[in-house]
């Protein structure tokens, strides 16, 4: 999950867990996220998950 690119499908609010849109071997997924660095993160912001842990990915703003 480390270096997966993707966009944010529900809000990340400060503290809280949001989802992600990924697409993996092919097919499209999708993973529980919260912020890596604590800012906000809308809906169809570009992320990147920088660590995984226990189910959850922790994600930064990806490239734009």
């Amino acid at each position: 999950m480390v270096g997966v690119l993707g966009r944010v499908s529900s809000h990340i609010r400060p503290g809280g867990t949001g989802e992600m849109i990924f697409s993996q071997e092919g097919a499209r997924r999708s993973a529980a996220v919260r912020s890596e660095t604590g800012p906000t993160f809308p809906k169809h912001t570009e992320v990147v998950v920088t660590r995984y842990e226990k189910g959850i990915g922790y994600v930064g703003a990806g490239p734009n």
